[in-house]
């Protein structure tokens, strides 16, 4: 659990804002809120081969942005905050001298760009919008722009003006928000992942009673994985029978078109029992002790 001033050191990001009001599929309120406690660590993305491509980009899409516009960008070295609401901080990406704006930058995969409207509306992800009326809220600035490249080779960039009800709306929710962190209330569960947060261990000889529509939804699930079961090995008779007419072929054609592949991949795999054979040291060194919860 962490100390009263390691927690301020956690406080809310103009990033967290969309995952507070519920619009961010990458991470849920719980989760978040876990994370500020100290009680799950934040995935390390550094490593992550996407991040670290736009980790690298983003001074080349910046430089775009400035030619673009004909402007200078500021770096900021330190994270800002708003004495009105100080619970809420912000890191922008850049500002823009001279003017009270500032600039995010985004690296997108090609498969989202019909996530991106035309240039010069404001037809982004939601995310994106909230994520930059909270830099807007700690800035006390009208307008900010995002700049966006998209699949590697596509640049757009995108005006935004502050829109003050999702303004006061993002300022509210982060403070409950931080609220519930100092109180250590947890936000509702929403995924089954946030549930094997809230109870990651069952408690031996822990017995509960049901009623009526709970054990209905018990068969439910046990239904549902009877068909899983089954559709699983009509999958598999299926896979036999195309595989039976491709043989080695790779790629399959139906009046010309390709319907279906089957192509080889290399796949790289640790051998675990030769490892522990071979080398038991490291094998018990790099040994990581898990656990999870089963329905059964």
């Amino acid at each position: 659990m962490l100390t009263k001033s390691q927690l301020e050191n956690r406080k809310i990001g103009g990033s967290d804002a969309p995952v507070i009001l519920g619009v961010d599929d990458r991470k849920t309120p719980l989760r978040l809120y876990f994370e500020k406690t100290g009680e799950v660590t934040p995935d390390d993305l550094s490593d992550v081969e996407v991040v670290r491509w736009g980790n690298r980009l983003e001074s080349s899409v910046a430089d775009e942005y400035a030619e673009r516009h004909g402007v200078k960008l500021i770096t900021v070295p330190n994270t800002i905050v708003n004495p009105d609401f100080p619970w809420l901080t912000t890191h922008p990406d850049r500002l823009i001298e001279g003017q009270e704006k500032g600039l995010e930058i985004k690296t997108s995969g090609s498969w989202m760009s019909k996530k991106y409207g035309e240039e010069g509306t404001d037809d982004i992800p939601d995310v994106h919008i909230i994520q930059c009326t909270a830099y807007m809220a700690v800035m006390k600035f009208k307008k900010w722009d995002l700049a966006v490249l998209i699949g590697g080779n596509r640049y757009k960039d995108f005006p935004l003006d502050y829109n003050g009800k999702l303004g006061n709306a993002i300022i509210e929710a982060s403070r409950a928000f931080w609220q519930a962190v100092q109180d250590r209330t947890p936000p509702s569960a929403q995924t089954l992942d946030d549930l094997k947060l809230l109870y990651p261990k069952s408690i031996e000889g822990k017995t509960l009673e049901i009623n009526a529509e709970v054990h209905a939804v018990i068969e439910s699930y046990r239904a549902a994985k009877k068909e899983e079961k089954e559709l699983g090995e009509k999958i598999k008779s299926l896979k036999y029978q195309m595989g039976s007419v491709i043989g080695d072929a790779e790629t399959v054609l139906y009046e010309g078109k390709k319907v279906i592949g089957w192509k080889s991949q290399t796949e790289h795999r640790i051998d675990v029992d030769l490892l522990r054979a071979k080398y038991p040291n490291i094998a018990k060194e790099c040994e990581k002790i898990g656990g999870k919860r089963v329905f059964r």
